[in-house]
């Protein structure tokens, strides 16, 4: 429906509808054979009161990304698997390789990373923590050889998408690849003969024999990325206060009105709402929310539950602490 067409009185009374709905749900108990309930419960009741110090976890690309960065900021001593691509980092995890896997979900300047969201859901995963890495892009060309060789500049398509300003500045007529990632793209240029660059990480180039061309050529100065740490099983530790949903809403007028009056109904803040297109469907969409949860308060689980109730489907994604 079209909201901006519509009149003061039917906009009053949607909202007083859905105040009326929610006084209803409020005065019915939770059924005791609730399945996110009972996931709540168990997570809460099973998860011990820290993560690990040391663990198994699955990074996508190879040693100095910036995700095995970020799983060092999670797990202290994290021993890494490195995976070809994201979907082999749900493998490892499904397969019981690794306990966990350290993933990008969105950066500053380029927004959400979709696979990644989209893989949650196929593989059924849980996020256990969140980390912001401020990521610096480098320009490097292999050690001994010069930017006027360079043919092609290689990176993830993040990573060249964060630093197309400078990049079409100095050399908008040098071809562009995406890899895998960006650590790998500096194993690329190591092995090239010197008509490659990457944009990469600064800890790449003593650890690929790699040349600094130019440091720090992101767009955005303050450049950050989210890398969430999943796990095959819900786990909410101490101290977590953000939840992540996945929910399909009714098709009609309100429908999704009706999860973000439940979510703000009970006091939390959403930090985070988009749509994505549902596969395999005629332009159905589902929609992820964040918002702030703090697990010690005592309506966590009843209004999680209330806020399933909003909608046709929900799809709990893990509650957790972000370390900035």
């Amino acid at each position: 429906m079209d909201y901006k067409n519509m009149t003061r009185a039917q906009i009053d009374e949607m909202m007083n509808e859905l105040a009326r709905e929610r006084m209803r749900r409020n005065e019915q108990d939770l059924p005791s054979d609730s399945n996110l309930k009972e996931t709540l419960e168990n997570a809460i009741a099973k998860t011990p009161a820290a993560l690990p110090e040391t663990a198994v976890v699955a990074c996508q690309g190879a040693d100095g990304s910036n995700a095995a960065a970020a799983a060092a900021r999670i797990i202290k001593y994290p021993q890494i698997v490195h995976m070809k691509n994201f979907e082999g980092v749900f493998q490892a995890i499904d397969s019981g390789l690794c306990e966990y896997g350290v993933l990008p979900v969105e950066n500053s300047y380029a927004g959400s990373i979709n696979d990644v969201y989209d893989l949650l859901i196929k593989h059924k995963c849980y996020i256990v923590r969140s980390v912001k890495v401020r990521i610096d892009h480098c320009l490097m060309v292999k050690a001994g050889h010069e930017m006027s060789e360079v043919k092609e500049i290689v990176s993830h398509e993040q990573g060249l998408l964060q630093s197309s300003e400078y990049l079409k500045k100095h050399y908008p007529d040098i071809k562009q690849e995406a890899c895998g990632n960006t650590a790998m793209a500096a194993i690329e240029v190591a092995e090239s003969d010197g008509s490659k660059a990457a944009v990469c990480a600064p800890q790449c180039e003593e650890m690929y024999g790699l040349k600094t061309v130019a440091k720090g050529i992101q767009n955005n100065p303050s450049n950050y990325t989210r890398f969430i740490c999943i796990a095959k099983t819900p786990q909410i530790y101490p101290g977590a206060d953000k939840t992540s949903i996945r929910v399909k809403t009714e098709h009609k007028p309100g429908g999704l009105l009706k999860v973000i009056e439940a979510i703000v109904h009970n006091g939390y803040n959403m930090t985070k709402l988009e749509s994505r297109p549902i596969p395999n469907t005629d332009f159905d969409f589902s929609f992820y929310f964040d918002f702030e949860t703090p697990v010690i308060d005592d309506k966590f689980i009843s209004a999680l539950c209330e806020i399933e109730a909003a909608c046709l489907e929900m799809e709990y994604l893990g509650s957790y602490k972000e370390k900035l």
